[in-house]
């Protein structure tokens, strides 16, 4: 059973695992053992290293394809359990969460991760995650969290200095909050567009308007 739930493990993660992330899986006292008997069956790397490999990708994707729906999630979820510890990994934690059906969860996660990426100025990176956090919003109806998302992608777009895309993202951000019923938060989400349109856009006449309504 540990070798099983290694491999299955292992293909669902896309990458060699480390020596940890593979303990974490089978249990120290026990990892040794599992990638033996996955190297004698031939679906393990015997030559991996300080890694836990597979001899291929094309044997990973063979085995991923073999785990029925409830093995690929529960796979999924122990390595979003994994990487979760571990900074700056919430893109991958969202990945996982997101393919064991945790929706929720992914959505903090890749809030986080276009946080990380902002901070790194990969600036195309964050507003992906950001797109992709809107849209598992609106699926699960969360009409107040699809509003946030589509604000924090808005900043995005203006520090990148593309007004027509904030003001796209910043009309889904006002139909989102509207929606939800949070009057708070529009009247917040329009005092922050008048401070990108008075300072990193430089619309000062436009600021102004917004901070009117």
């Amino acid at each position: 059973p540990a070798a099983r739930d290694l491999v299955a493990v292992a293909a669902a993660a896309g990458r060699a695992l480390t020596v940890p992330e593979a303990a974490a899986v089978t249990g120290a006292e026990r990892l040794d053992r599992a990638v033996a008997e996955g190297v004698e069956v031939g679906l393990l790397d015997p030559d991996a290293g300080v890694e836990v490999a597979f001899a291929h990708d094309l044997v990973r994707r063979a085995c991923y394809g073999e785990l029925s729906a409830g093995r690929r999630r529960a796979a999924h979820a122990r390595l979003a359990e994994i990487v979760a510890p571990r900074g700056r990994l919430h893109a991958e934690g969202a990945h996982h969460l997101r393919h064991a059906g945790e929706e929720g969860r992914a959505r903090s996660f890749l809030l986080a991760a276009a946080s990380d990426a902002r901070a790194l100025g990969a600036l195309d990176q964050a507003a992906g995650f950001l797109r992709d956090a809107a849209g598992s919003a609106a699926g699960a109806g969360e009409a107040a969290a699809e509003g946030e998302a589509w604000l924090a992608l808005a900043e995005i777009e203006a520090w990148r200095g593309d007004r027509p895309a904030m003001d796209a993202a910043f009309d889904n951000a006002r139909a989102g909050l509207v929606a939800a019923g949070d009057v708070r938060g529009l009247a917040a989400a329009l005092a922050e567009r008048a401070r990108w349109l008075r300072t990193t856009t430089c619309y000062p006449e436009e600021a102004l308007r917004s901070s009117r309504e």
